[in-house]
């Protein structure tokens, strides 16, 4: 079972992943609740922690999930989103590059710290 524990800060909404691994389904999931969440706290800056979190997911899965948040609308609730991931870094990209095509203001880091800064620096 995949989840994340909420933390509220002053500019920002940080998820941080926890479970062993994310399914397809778990991930498409969490990633629309996510994101509903950020919006419902009063947040624009969303920081997903998932250093330490395996995807079990491939290059389909990453396309399914960016179109099914589009389809979903959530690309205009002008959401900021920095994801920080230790994970393969190819699919990271991909995630990163289908996210941005689908117009989700959306970056992939490998540290905590630089995606911290992109998120409140722009």
């Amino acid at each position: 079972m995949f989840d994340y524990q909420l933390e509220e800060k002053e500019s920002y909404l940080l998820a941080k992943g926890r479970g062993d691994s994310v399914s397809h389904e778990e991930w498409n999931f969490n990633a629309e609740k996510l994101l509903r969440e950020t919006c419902e706290r009063g947040h624009k800056r969303l920081l997903i922690d998932r250093l330490g979190v395996e995807l079990q997911v491939d290059a389909f899965d990453v396309v399914t999930v960016a179109d099914h948040l589009a389809e979903m609308g959530l690309h205009q609730l002008g959401l900021r989103i920095a994801v920080v991931s230790d994970g393969d870094n190819a699919l990271f990209c991909m995630l990163e590059t289908a996210m941005t095509n689908r117009s989700f203001v959306y970056k992939v880091f490998r540290d905590v710290d630089a995606a911290r800064e992109w998120l409140l620096n722009c």
